[in-house]
């Protein structure tokens, strides 16, 4: 049965968000929207059908400030969202009564998911990272310049960062990026961080998917190599299209549903 549901982060937020409490479920999987999105994009919708027909319960949420979640995202932070992360595995397990024991990240999402184990939080079983943006630090420098030319590619584009252009655009305050104002804090620390590394050790448990058309977060971007990866075929960053869905569902679901 899904559900819409509000519920309070440590700030006292009003946080929103999905559950499909499936009926005798004893297991959960709970979703982590990237940069800027939402819980109910085309992947995570289309995930919750799939998990309803393994008998396994879904909760996507949307983090402080974005979607219809409440927050000020001038106070934007990896440690809030992981904070808030941690807010809705309390009551996804207590509403469902489920072991929340499997996570599904897009971009931005893999981070919090990385945030979140390097603090020493408890791993999952069963982790899947649709096109993780873990090299925040380079991939912040990569859009700056791609936000001038589109043509520069992630293997050329380091030849044309201005580091003290750079610097000063992150220190705007406020940002404005996708109609939002975002405080300079998020994008001094993300601009130093690199989360590549933190997966090693859970190598067995992630399913990592990447269009290899992705521009947005270039396979390359990651300096390391998951050990059970999916290439999609002319795929792109959101892997939402028809033909894309069809490439990564039925594996996604067998590695998550196993």
């Amino acid at each position: 049965m899904e559900t819409v549901l509000g519920f309070r982060n440590q700030q006292g937020n009003v946080l929103r968000g999905v559950m499909n409490i499936v009926p005798e479920a004893t297991e959960g999987v709970i979703f982590l929207h990237g940069f800027g999105r939402s819980c109910r994009e085309l992947k995570f919708m289309t995930l919750e059908v799939a998990m309803e027909a393994e008998r396994i319960s879904t909760f996507g949420f949307d983090f402080s400030g974005w979607g219809h979640s409440q927050g000020n995202l001038l106070n934007l932070s990896i440690a809030g969202m992981v904070d808030d992360f941690h807010s809705a595995l309390q009551i996804f397990a207590s509403q469902a009564n489920v072991r929340v024991s499997r996570v599904v990240a897009h971009s931005l999402g893999a981070c919090v998911l990385a945030e979140h184990l390097e603090a020493g939080g408890p791993s999952f079983e069963r982790m899947v990272l649709i096109a993780p943006a873990l090299n925040q630090r380079q991939l912040l420098r990569y859009w700056f310049v791609r936000g001038k030319s589109k043509r520069l590619t992630w293997q050329i584009f380091h030849k044309f960062v201005d580091e003290d252009a750079f610097m000063r655009h992150c220190s705007m305050h406020p940002h404005p990026v996708k109609e939002k104002a975002i405080g300079a804090g998020y994008f001094l620390e993300m601009a130093e961080r690199d989360y590549s590394l933190a997966f090693q050790s859970v190598q067995n448990n992630i399913l990592h998917i990447h269009g290899d058309q992705d521009t947005t977060v270039p396979l390359e971007s990651l300096r390391t190599r998951f050990k059970h990866r999916l290439l999609v075929h002319e795929g792109d960053h959101d892997l939402e299209e028809q033909l894309m869905v069809n490439q990564w569902l039925p594996q996604a679901v067998r590695f998550l549903a196993r």
